[in-house]
């Protein structure tokens, strides 16, 4: 399963928050969730992500095999689902 944790740290590293990916238009919400669930996306996107990043597409991206990255999402939701309750299900962004 190709995984997109690097282009997060990455861009975290940058200073782009998801206020801010969004709001210069560096991942579309659809692209976005899109990554943060280790669904595909094409290659344009990723491209993109490289071209703003001045990086190469194994910096922002890697495969893992099946059972680790279902493993790592279901401990980031449940870790996100904490996180909700804690605020009082206020989103940040």
């Amino acid at each position: 399963m190709i995984v997109y944790r690097k282009a997060f740290l990455l861009l975290a590293a940058e200073g782009y928050t998801t206020y801010k990916i969004f709001e210069e238009k560096v991942l579309s919400q659809k692209n976005y969730f899109e990554m943060k669930n280790n669904r595909p996306v094409s290659t344009k996107v990723i491209e993109r992500l490289c071209r703003r990043l001045q990086c190469q597409p194994g910096d922002i991206l890697e495969w893992v095999p099946d059972e680790i990255a279902l493993a790592e999402q279901q401990n980031y939701q449940n870790a996100e689902s904490v996180r909700r309750d804690l605020s009082g299900g206020r989103e940040r962004y």
